[in-house]
């Protein structure tokens, strides 16, 4: 999970990872928050971000899922770097 994603909304996570636990930031228009809660078991990643819950599933440098906040929403994205 570690690396660098483009989100396909125009937002960037950057993930560094330490066996199950994945810790970084989103960043969108110049501003950086914390992702929290970060965990991946097998390909199946969970993190959240300003109280919005992700539940992603990664294969190879595809990752695609789910984002609950207000509203529930399908996202997905691209590793671009490691």
């Amino acid at each position: 999970a570690a690396g660098t994603w483009h989100v396909d909304d125009g937002s960037q996570l950057v993930f560094e990872q330490s066996f199950q636990q994945v810790y970084g930031s989103f960043q969108l228009d110049n501003i950086s928050v914390a992702v929290d809660g970060g965990r991946l078991r097998g390909r199946d990643l969970r993190f959240t971000v300003n109280n919005t819950v992700y539940n992603a599933n990664i294969q190879g440098d595809r990752m695609s899922g789910t984002a609950q906040g207000r509203e529930p929403r399908a996202f997905s994205a691209r590793r671009v770097s490691n």
